[in-house]
């Protein structure tokens, strides 16, 4: 292990992004988990890197060096290294042309979502494994993870015990443990952030704009209306908020009807390319935009293809390698 983190910390000097104290490091591969004080859980079989990275410039090289290449997944050919940063680059804006600019901000935050999406996967496939057993029946580790689980997912409240599990909701569980499409996450990702340019993302690392009313838990909207007490919520790390939209969609009765044509959906088979557009037309309540809002992540989706994206793959970060050398002459 530690000759690992020597090569990974050599390769972080060569490709030249900068290596904050503690940024570099491993999410070991691990069962899921409930705990809500990581922004980062393990999924298992997976090991993540995360790093943080000052330019755009040597964003695109840790790239080219981990042969992230969108063309390439997009056609199947490839998968998605585990790649996490913990922040934007600051000068993304500056990126001047605009394809590249868009290139980037996808393959910052395709991993994200996707790892997101596998732990959501894993706790759903646990929840099938149990659906057909009866409550009482079950392990204590088990009963004691639904709860957790349940009360995460506000089908239970606090305190409530096992005897609260009945089988509706369990069904209700079910019905909110489930993924958000990548493309439709990837879509709201570039509206609500300016592709990765706006002040929310940069300061406070929100790719989705969700609102708080909490008192300093984020940023206040320079727009903000008379009366208004809101502000944009702010994450210590891009993974906590893309945790929260997914948790956001999955909790709040805002989407009940989101996670109902989800579930009809989910009868039909596992996602494809047109569970995002389908989706997308449950997301009036998500922006005060409403129609135009949902025509908005539609049309980001069609533009930029993000249903390609549907059935990527996360798979282990193995190698940071150096970027290489010019040769003589070139």
């Amino acid at each position: 292990m530690l000759g690992l983190l020597a090569v990974l910390l050599m390769a972080a000097m060569i490709v030249g992004f900068w290596v904050a104290s503690g940024s570099l490091r491993f999410v070991p591969p691990g069962p899921p988990t409930v705990n809500a004080g990581s922004a980062v859980e393990a999924t298992p079989g997976l090991r993540v890197v995360i790093v943080r990275v000052r330019t755009a410039r040597r964003l695109r090289e840790l790239f080219e060096a981990s042969t992230f290449v969108l063309a390439e997944i997009r056609q199947g050919d490839a998968e998605v290294p585990a790649l996490f940063l913990e922040t934007l680059p600051g000068n993304l804006g500056a990126v001047q042309q605009v394809a590249d600019r868009k290139s980037l901000f996808i393959r910052i935050v395709l991993p994200l979502i996707l790892h997101r999406n596998a732990v959501v996967h894993e706790q759903r496939r646990r929840l099938q494994r149990l659906e057909g057993l009866e409550t009482a029946a079950l392990p204590p580790v088990d009963r004691d993870w639904l709860v957790r689980v349940a009360q995460l997912h506000r089908v239970l409240r606090p305190g409530d015990g096992v005897s609260h599990l009945t089988l509706a909701a369990r069904a209700q569980l079910l019905n909110r443990v489930d993924v958000v499409p990548v493309s439709l996450a990837l879509a709201q990702a570039a509206a609500e952030s300016g592709w990765g340019t706006s002040r929310f993302a940069q300061q406070g690392n929100a790719l989705f704009g969700q609102w708080t009313w909490d008192v300093g838990a984020g940023l206040v909207p320079t727009d903000r209306g008379e009366g208004r007490a809101h502000a944009v919520r702010a994450f210590p790390q891009l993974a906590g908020s893309v945790r929260a939209y997914v948790g956001n969609l999955n909790i709040s009765q805002h989407y009940t009807g989101f996670r109902s044509t989800r579930a009809a959906l989910r009868r039909g088979g596992p996602p494809d390319r047109q569970w995002g557009h389908i989706l997308a037309g449950q997301l009036g309540a998500y922006s005060e935009e409403g129609a135009d809002y949902i025509e908005k992540i539609r049309s980001i989706i069609r533009v930029n293809n993000f249903g390609d994206f549907e059935t990527a793959r996360i798979v282990d970060q193995r190698i940071l390698a150096p970027v290489p050398a010019p040769v003589a002459g070139s």
